[in-house]
């Protein structure tokens, strides 16, 4: 008997925000650079099978290399593109468009704008302190946790958001940040 802790309820919703942001950056998503730290654990491969097909550089990283190992000649087998392994975690994560944290990131690494961070296992919080470059709070770098994407620290409201109030700001805000809304205009 399996007891359920609603992990995977919000693992999955963390996948549905990934195939939103695929239809908002679907032009950039192919140059853009992904690090999936713990694609050697069950949440990790869930993530590469998830972006095999749509990322043309991914970077897998774990701590068990004959894990890492195997995923990658699977990757090579189903799309033809070959991807990096390492165990270090600044060189799967660091300057990244694009990162998943499927384990815990032992040291803090250095953050490009824009880019994405999947908070995607039950004891991921954010990095404490950062190496170079971009702030972790900064304009253009979004944190997911589980599913529900934070609004930016930023944004100061009078008084406390609706869930639907909220997935609005964040759907607009996703909108302008990836200009979107351009396409519409013409």
């Amino acid at each position: 008997i399996a007891v359920l802790d609603g992990f995977y309820p919000l693992l999955a919703g963390l996948l549905l925000v990934w195939k939103e942001l695929l239809i908002i950056l679907e032009k950039e998503l192919p140059f853009f650079e992904v690090g999936i730290w713990g694609a050697d654990t069950d949440i990790g491969r869930i993530w590469v099978e998830f972006m095999v097909g749509v990322v043309n550089h991914m970077c897998l990283g774990g701590q068990d290399r004959k894990v890492l190992e195997e995923t990658g000649r699977e990757v090579l087998n189903t799309t033809g593109l070959s991807c990096r392994i390492t165990q270090d975690p600044d060189t799967c994560l660091s300057d990244k468009q694009l990162t998943v944290l499927a384990e815990p990131v032992p040291v803090p690494y250095t953050i490009c704008q824009p880019s994405f961070h999947f908070l995607s296992c039950p004891e991921s919080s954010f990095p404490v302190s950062q190496q170079d470059g971009v702030p972790y709070e900064s304009p253009g770098v979004y944190w997911i946790e589980m599913g529900w994407m934070a609004l930016p620290r930023d944004i100061v409201m009078e008084k406390e958001l609706c869930p639907w109030d909220e997935l609005g700001i964040l759907e607009g805000l996703i909108t302008i940040s990836s200009k979107i809304y351009r396409n519409d205009i013409r």
